[in-house]
């Protein structure tokens, strides 16, 4: 008897693919099995009576936490390792006296997360289906590299799809990616050269660069930061201090949306950046740079020392993370280079403006370059916690190797004050991130001033009637948050959805973070044939007050909702959150 043939569906690429494939005949239905990695392609294979497998079914029966917590400690380990004339990873990635590997420490991390978790899914999916023959539809290399890990150990044969796209793209739609993907920067770079003209530093006053994010909807008639927003408003009322805020954000969407509100006094950070090209010493300290780097790299690709640093669990990660690993050494952005370029260019604010504070926001990811520049210029730095702390946060969770590991600089920089929302977070810093005790002070969370000053404007009539709904109905609210790999989200929402379907009474809104992509749910929800509210727009805190029910994966509105006395459920349909900690 023949083996069936389990053709891997991983996105909507291999799910065309494969549906080109049955219609001419190249793929037997009969002796497939198709293994789907989104819910949502289930109602096609249903009614086409193929046979299908969802993955999530195999992913929810996994534990995936010990994975993570091993990881943790491994990214505490390998950069520590000497690989190269007898220094460390660490060592070697050295720049003005400190290291560049606590720059991207985060983004690998969760790289190298991503790749064991599909790689133990695959493992598990394969062992229990005793899987002999695999089919890759899909062209991506990590992908076939994962694959190829992942059935190492067992009897399964991979077969690679032929004719598969070369990807890529034709001259047109590059040149129209590229002119569409620069446009909203070069209008951001524009803004901020104007804006620039109007920045007063008063004397007498202390002068402080705040590092905001993207904006929301807070209240009826407030936009902005919900991270920052009473903080900076305090202040200008005060009119003790003056101000600087940044505007930075990264993601396209993000960008243009950032230019149709206008945004002003914020500064947009891409004019200071776009400027850095033409600072001579810029230019040159990052040219050095560059060299080192690359007589680095090419003599880590010659020895066996990354290629056992990289070793993790019987699981060779080093050829499935070289290509990773080497574009931090090469590419211009997401890179030691980048973030040298980051740190030089705060250097340059905090000189020119004559700053004497820095409050950064992400203060371990997005703005960590603005710390470790505050360190170099010897001014204070204030890191102010955005979400959920858990005890398996890559953002807050180091080793003392990371943070007093070495005598000088080459360890990772901390802000000289951390503020946080509470007491139980305050613990978890000490007890499962080393920080010092007294380098961290418990503010509560800024943003809740906010809907205690404005929930007696909140209406759900009104908020019904601008959403277009019922507001007689039961308003259930999910809170929505991006993840690299979004399968989970996926799966989350596509068993809501099944569930409020056998309610009559009920209007679901789906409350999208600033930075997600929102054809994702669109198409989504589409394609589950149901009607809801997938939303950036809507007030965020009105929102919450008028709901009966908050539902999230990961989200800090959880926090929110208890605080107004909602119901909120916590989903761990795929992996386990233990974000809650002993407030649950």
């Amino acid at each position: 008897m023949n083996e069936p043939t389990y053709a891997f569906v991983t996105g909507k690429n291999d799910f065309d693919r494969v549906k080109s494939m049955l219609r001419n005949k190249s793929i037997d239905p009969e002796k497939s099995v198709m293994v789907l990695w989104e819910n949502s392609m289930e109602p096609y294979f249903k009614e086409h009576e193929i046979d299908y497998l969802l993955l999530s079914d195999y992913t929810k029966k996994i534990d995936l936490n010990p994975l993570k917590k091993g990881l943790l400690e491994f990214i505490g380990n390998f950069p520590h390792k000497k690989i190269l004339s007898g220094k460390s990873l660490v060592e070697m990635l050295e720049y003005d006296g400190y290291s560049l590997w606590w720059l991207v420490r985060q983004g690998l991390y969760e790289h190298i997360l991503s790749v064991m978790r599909e790689i133990y899914i695959i493992k598990f999916l394969i062992k229990e289906e005793k899987i002999k023959r695999v089919l890759i539809l899909t062209n991506n290399n990590l992908f076939i590299s994962i694959t190829r890990e992942s059935v190492k150990h067992s009897k399964a044969r991979i077969i690679l799809s032929p004719g598969k796209n070369s990807g890529i793209s034709s001259y047109p739609e590059a040149i129209k990616k590229l002119f569409f993907g620069s446009l909203p920067r070069a209008i951001r770079i524009f803004q901020g050269l104007m804006r620039s003209f109007k920045i007063k530093m008063q004397p007498g006053k202390k002068n402080i660069l705040l590092f905001t994010q993207d904006w929301t909807n807070l209240s009826e008639s407030i936009r902005g930061d919900h991270n920052s927003y009473t903080i900076l408003r305090d202040m200008l009322r005060r009119n003790g201090h003056n101000v600087l805020p940044l505007d930075v954000v990264i993601d396209k969407n993000a960008q243009w949306k950032s230019i149709r509100e206008k945004k002003w006094p914020f500064v947009p950070y891409d004019y200071f950046m776009f400027k850095s090209y033409f600072d001579t010493e810029i230019t040159k300290s990052i040219g050095l740079l560059r060299q080192r780097l690359r007589k680095a790299w090419k003599k880590l690709d010659e020895n066996n020392k990354l290629k056992e640093a990289l070793a993790y669990e019987g699981t060779d990660l080093s050829l499935i993370l070289k290509p990773k690993i080497k574009s931090y050494f090469f590419n211009r952005f997401d890179s030691f280079l980048s973030a040298a370029r980051n740190i030089e260019v705060s250097k340059k604010l905090i000189d020119k403006y004559g700053i004497d504070i820095t409050i950064c926001i992400d203060e371990n990811g997005h703005s960590r370059f603005l710390v470790f520049a505050s360190h170099m210029r010897k001014i204070p730095s204030l890191g102010l916690q955005h979400g959920i702390i858990y005890p398996l946060h890559i953002s807050y969770i180091y080793g003392k190797k990371d943070l007093y590991g070495h005598k000088n600089n080459l360890n990772c920089i901390l802000p000289d004050k951390t503020a946080v929302f509470g007491g139980v977070y305050r613990s978890l810093l000490v007890n499962k991130g080393n920080y010092l005790q007294s380098r961290i002070i418990v503010t509560g969370q800024p943003r809740t001033d906010i809907f205690i000053e404005n929930k007696s404007k909140y209406s759900k009539k009104e908020l019904c009637k601008k959403l277009g709904i019922d507001n007689s109905k039961k308003l259930v609210m999910y809170a929505s948050q991006p993840f690299e790999d979004m399968s989970e989200q996926r799966v989350a929402l596509t068993e809501i959805v099944k569930s409020l379907k056998n309610l009559k009474n009920v209007e679901l809104v789906v409350k999208l973070h600033p930075t997600d992509d929102s054809s994702f749910y669109g198409k989504l929800l589409s394609d589950l044939k149901y009607k809801a509210v997938a939303t950036k727009e809507a007030d965020l805190y009105t929102l919450l007050f008028c709901s009966d029910l908050v539902i999230s994966i990961c989200s800090t509105v959880m926090l929110e909702s208890v605080i107004m006395n909602k119901p909120v459920m916590q989903l761990n349909l795929m992996e386990h959150y233990d974000l809650l900690n002993g407030l649950k």
